[in-house]
């Protein structure tokens, strides 16, 4: 046994770890090393005290391997597994009695959780998006179902029955998105949005109809599910949200309380969520579907990380990250009698990068061990925080460096003459005035431009210093002498 005394330190996963290696079967070793491996690549890598366990994580961690195609069966083994390291941790007296297992359990254990085996397609988001690019204005019958299917999603996952009940008066928003659908099908004569006959047949052939449509729509994308019934637009939408960086405690939350219709929803603890919230998941889970744009985040690496460690496991992995940003500077100084100069990291350890929203879950699951993602809150359910375009070229304009995906204007589009007056507006020199002299190439292979400049000093002194053009901007005659002056320099 561990002893209590020495090991209070231990995280979860430490001391979990600690157990299997104690562990006299070599099998059992394999097994249990599997599942907490899985709880860490679930958590991140983050770490994790045994009072952090309980119904909401484990809920979130049985959805999240539902949706990545484990089977009910395989999850339930998982959660003995790491049930039976924690009773264990609870007799060493490191962590608390809690029914949290059992609870998960039983709900895995009923026999209609097993009919969530294979519902999930693991490339239903690049499908779905397939079909809102696809072309069948020609085919009106596609056109419809199209319709039906996208709006469905982007108003948050509406059933068959509720998107034939839906009027055209019925939307009070601005989303262009929804207000494209609408125009296109609502009719004068009409009362419902969607022409489907309401006033002359049933409800359950209507949904009969749209089963029909979507299920050709659903084939020739290849979009497997394994019904298209009434709630399928709800566990379609589910499985975008949860892709596009939605918990599954906020996802409950959301479709409550038809919790029990996706595996994603149906083993979490759902969140309060209020209307205006609910309106921003709406949001956020059609522009990741609609653009899935590209935006920058941070990551800070754990204790003894380096950037070249980080940049070897996502290679490794095939992680394809858009661009990554980890700015350096070169640092000289005087050892003995030398003057050593060594390149070293703006912030060290924390890495800017640019990456879809979508493909964030699966890059810190891969590189959770090694560097952990800012949040928007400390909450480990909470989304990954975007930093701003803004935000980024303020902070490369002030430390003189810029990534690749930096937009200037081409070096010409606003001409420079020998003697033209600039302020130098980032970096050391931030604030300076200079005098253009010329432009000049700087590299073989990059080809960069720079722009040299006579940078005027004390005692009438002048010297050339050559500047990045994203780094200056042209002033008049009268402000570079208001500069000189504010810096008590005289020419």
């Amino acid at each position: 046994m561990i002893e209590t005394s020495r090991n209070k330190h231990l995280t979860a996963l430490d001391y979990f770890r600690t157990k299997i290696n104690e562990s006299e079967s070599s099998k059992s070793a394999l097994n249990l090393r599997k599942a907490v491996d899985s709880f860490a690549r679930f958590i991140c890598g983050n770490d994790l005290e045994f009072a952090d366990i309980g119904e909401v994580l484990l809920g979130e961690w049985v959805s999240k391997l539902l949706y990545e195609g484990y089977t009910v069966k395989t999850v339930s083994y998982y959660m003995k597994l790491v049930a039976s390291l924690y009773n264990k941790a609870v007799k060493d007296g490191l962590a608390g009695a809690n029914d949290s297992f059992s609870i998960l359990q039983s709900k895995l254990n009923a026999s209609e959780s097993l009919r969530f085996d294979g519902m999930i397609d693991s490339g239903s988001f690049e499908k779905v998006q397939a079909i809102a690019r696809m072309d069948v204005s020609a085919c009106p019958d596609r056109q419809l179902a199209k319709d039906i299917l996208l709006f469905a999603i982007y108003m948050g996952g509406l059933t068959f029955t509720e998107i034939s009940n839906y009027t055209k008066e019925d939307y009070k928003g601005d989303r262009a998105e929804i207000q494209d659908i609408i125009s296109r099908n609502s009719k004068p004569r009409n009362k419902y949005l969607f022409s489907l006959h309401q006033s002359q047949t049933t409800q359950a052939k209507i949904n009969r109809r749209i089963s029909t449509m979507l299920s050709d729509l659903f084939k020739r994308v290849d979009l497997n599910m394994a019904t298209v019934s009434n709630d399928t637009p709800r566990q379609l939408w589910c499985i975008l949200a949860m892709r596009s960086g939605i918990s599954a405690s906020d996802i409950a939350g959301y479709v409550a309380p038809y919790t029990a219709t996706s595996p994603i929803s149906a083993f979490a603890v759902p969140s309060n969520i209020d209307e205006s919230k609910k309106e921003s998941i709406k949001v956020h889970v059609t522009e990741a579907l609609s653009c899935n744009p590209v935006c920058w985040y941070a990551m800070q690496f754990r204790r003894g990380v380096t950037f070249e460690a980080v940049k070897e496991r996502m290679d490794n992995e095939g992680l394809k990250v858009v661009e990554l940003f980890y700015p350096m500077e070169e640092i000289t100084r005087k050892i003995g009698k030398k003057m050593v100069t060594e390149n070293k990291p703006v912030i060290s350890g924390v890495l800017f990068f640019r990456q879809r929203v979508t493909e964030l879950g699966k890059l810190y699951a891969r590189i959770g061990d090694l560097a952990w993602g800012y949040r928007c809150t400390r909450d480990m359910r909470s989304p990954y925080a975007v930093i701003s375009q803004a935000e980024i070229s303020r902070y490369q304009e002030t430390i003189g460096t810029f990534s690749s995906s930096t937009e200037l204007c081409p070096v010409g589009t606003f001409p420079l003459s020998e003697g033209d007056r600039l302020v130098i507006i980032g970096g050391m020199l931030s604030g300076y005035p200079a005098t253009y002299i010329g432009e000049t190439k700087t590299g073989k292979e990059t080809g960069r431009t720079v722009y040299r400049m006579l940078l005027p000093g004390d005692n009438k002194c002048e010297w050339i210093v050559e500047n990045d053009p994203r780094l200056v901007k042209k002033i008049t005659e009268a402000q570079y002498r208001t500069l000189l002056t504010n810096l008590s320099i005289s020419n």
